[in-house]
């Protein structure tokens, strides 16, 4: 019996962030929070009563400054919307967040709210 080899099927890692250390999304002088980020994505939430939920549709692009918890860090990012999950959009990012910037966001937490990754 040989050892089974262990795939990772997803090409970038994702950042799951806990609700308290949530970078901000500003599109057009509002605000969202993303939930998860990696290099080429963003899970964004949105609220249906607050937020217009009908205004966001499949394929619709999008773009703004997502400000990062590690030292205050801005990245412009757009993309794509590919899905419409529950109270959350999934865009595809053309234009993201370079993986350094996800390990010290990464590392920004670790320190901050270590029960996270427990």
């Amino acid at each position: 019996m040989g050892i089974i080899p262990l795939t990772q099927k997803r090409q970038y890692y994702r950042l799951k962030y806990p609700r308290k250390a949530r970078p901000a999304f500003r599109i057009k002088g509002k605000y969202y929070y993303a939930n998860e980020l990696s290099e080429k994505g963003i899970r964004i939430a949105v609220t249906v009563t607050t937020d217009g939920y009908k205004l966001f549709y499949r394929g619709l692009r999008m773009n703004g400054l997502l400000k990062l918890n590690y030292k205050d860090n801005q990245n412009y990012i757009e993309g794509l919307i590919i899905r419409i999950d529950k109270q959350e959009l999934i865009l595809r990012l053309t234009k993201g967040v370079n993986f350094r910037d996800i390990l010290n966001e990464q590392r920004y937490i670790h320190n901050k709210y270590p029960a996270y990754f427990s």
